[in-house]
């Protein structure tokens, strides 16, 4: 089979489809909590699912495309069964009766925290709903309703007095079906906003640990267990960490962290390691075993109900293409601030031609999006001084200064080319108070590309195993592996990647006999006679570099050298190596 190349823009991956995977990958959001139990383990929940951007009240209305879309793609409506609203037509408005339109529901009534921000448009409790409905329940609590006084359609939703024990008043009753659903965004509720939620009404929230009252922790403890976590949850868990807002409902990636927080396991410390309770969503690729210097074993967990694994083993190179520049993201300040970018708290002011960082008394800034590739980055910036300030414009990246620009005497139009990054490195851009400057614009791109080299072979169907032993490989070469669980034709996501670095080959390389490998340089070409099938070639620069490699298949295999000069030529075999040096002309 011959080698696969696959040549795959990192930025444009979701549009080609290698990117499905990106959003389900969390490994390390909740790392810091690991260990920790009760209060202690709910603030620092708090502090990871608070590090989040506000979307746009109006920008809801995008977002329920992919977070509250039905397989048919209707609008998800929690409050109604009947309704089947297309996005965007059947948008409220006025309306008459169960039916007409939906809007936007606050399951937290906002008058209940002033409509204040980010509350007001926190996605992880404003959902679609039929406005007719939504009406109805006004902002009453959720609660069980002993005789209804009012009922949507086919009895889905009701209004009514209580009979949950512990509140006598007037509640909303979802459906069943959506009763879990709720209680994990009340629990999402009460953890990222602890600190604010004694002062909401209605005596359904707390001043104190675990911030939910009484009756209602035990309603929702119920719920939980009565109505589990469903895929339509998780899809739009995915969906909402993939938006502007980028957070993450904990209740949902470990459902078991309602009874360490809220429930009867307090004590107990959070091991994710061990406590998922969905086998579907614990499935991942282990660390390899067994690496040498030609091969390793790659392991995997088992998928539930999978009856085949899809072993993908592959290299990477990164080059660079001039002609291909792709455009990560670029504002023009002059337009507003994009709702993915972070201004900070004081400092800043919108002026006509920009955004001005710096007022007499406060220093400013704004902090770009993530970047999102490990690759070189190019910014170009533009900027000028405020007024007559001795402006300067300070550019960082992930805290640490990478440069100061010097505004007092000219405007900037300047690139800026950033080498040291991670793909969560997010760019600065910071002015003293009284040394102003107007940020005008900022475009980031970059002209990089991520060039996938399947080994050999791969990727393939290994059965129903667990591991694999993958063989022949190079010595100190980095290699990658993914595996895709099947059932029958069907497949499962794709698992995280993992990374192998082969060892050092055990042997010294020696001189050849002259009988047993002859190598020689002809015309452009170095030929190798009498290596040992499945043996490696390896050609080396003087600089130590990998120039070419290739497996021996035949008696006799000829590469091709790419210029003149002194090359080392190693051929490895499963238990020796050879090495011979070749003068290319």
């Amino acid at each position: 089979m011959n080698n696969i190349l696959l040549i795959r823009n990192l930025f444009v991956a979701s549009f080609l489809g290698f990117s499905a995977n990106v959003f389900s990958q969390t490994e390390g959001y909740y790392d810091s909590a690991v260990g920790k139990k009760g209060a202690d383990l709910k603030s620092e929940i708090s502090r990871i699912i608070s590090n989040a951007k506000t979307i746009s009240y109006d920008g809801l209305w995008s977002l329920y495309r992919t977070s509250d879309v039905t397989s048919t793609g209707k609008v998800w409506d929690m409050y109604s069964g009947t309704s089947t609203y297309t996005f965007g037509s059947n948008q409220c408005g006025s309306y008459q009766g169960e039916g007409d339109c939906y809007n936007r529901e606050h399951s937290v009534p906002q008058s209940w925290f002033n409509s204040s921000s980010p509350m007001k448009s926190d996605a992880w409790h404003v959902v679609p709903t039929d406005g007719y409905v939504n009406n109805r329940r006004s902002n009453f609590p959720f609660g069980e309703v002993k005789d209804a006084t009012y009922t949507s359609e086919n009895n889905f939703s009701k209004l009514g007095p209580s009979k949950t024990p512990g509140y006598s008043g007037t509640v909303f009753e979802p459906n069943d079906e959506y009763k879990g659903d709720f209680a994990r965004m009340y629990f999402y509720m009460a953890t990222r906003y602890e600190n604010n939620v004694g002062n909401w009404g209605n005596g359904v929230f707390s001043s104190s640990y675990p911030h939910l009252s009484e009756w209602t922790l035990a309603m929702f403890l119920r719920w939980h267990e009565q109505d589990p976590v469903s895929q339509k949850e998780k899809d739009r868990n995915n969906a909402i960490y993939s938006s502007t807002q980028h957070n993450r409902n904990p209740y949902i990636d470990y459902p078991e962290l309602v009874d360490l927080i809220f429930g009867d396991q307090r004590t107990t410390p959070f091991d994710p390691d061990h406590q998922i309770t969905d086998p579907d969503d614990d499935f991942k690729a282990l660390d390899a075993s067994s690496v040498s210097a030609n091969g390793f074993i790659a392991n995997w967990t088992q998928k539930n109900e999978a009856d085949d694994y899809y072993l993908h083993v592959y290299q990477k190179q990164t080059t660079s293409d001039s002609d291909e520049v792709v455009e990560l993201w670029s504002c023009n300040f002059a337009d507003g601030i994009p709702e993915d970018w972070t201004p900070s708290t004081s400092g800043t002011y919108q002026e006509v031609d920009g955004l001005r960082l710096g007022t007499g008394s406060n220093d400013g800034s704004i902090t770009s999006p993530t970047i999102n590739t490990e690759q070189e980055i190019k910014l170009t910036i533009k900027a000028c001084r405020y007024k007559t300030d001795a402006a300067k414009l300070m550019v960082y990246i992930d805290n640490q200064l990478l440069k100061t620009y010097d505004l007092s005497k000219s405007d900037l139009d300047e690139e800026l080319v950033i080498t040291s990054h991670s793909s969560n490195s997010k760019i600065k851009f910071l002015a003293n108070k009284s040394k102003r400057v107007i940020l005008q614009s900022v475009t980031c791109e970059t002209n990089s590309q991520e060039i996938i080299q399947s080994v050999e072979g791969y990727p393939l169907h290994t059965g129903n195993n667990l591991s694999y032993e993958v063989k022949s490989l190079l010595p100190e070469t980095d290699y990658y592996y993914t595996v895709t669980p099947y059932k029958g034709n069907n497949s499962y996501t794709e698992s995280n990647e993992v990374k192998v670095t082969t060892s050092v080959y055990s042997s010294l390389c020696k001189e050849p006999e002259e009988d047993q490998i002859i190598t020689f340089y002809a015309n452009g070409y170095i030929t190798v006679l009498n290596a040992a099938p499945g043996s490696k070639i390896m050609v080396y620069n003087t600089n130590g570099a990998l120039v070419m490699n290739k497996t021996v298949r035949n008696e006799e295999e000829s590469l091709i050298m790419p210029e003149g000069g002194i090359y080392i030529l190693k051929v490895l075999t499963e238990s020796k190596c050879y090495n011979r040096k070749i003068t290319a002309y």
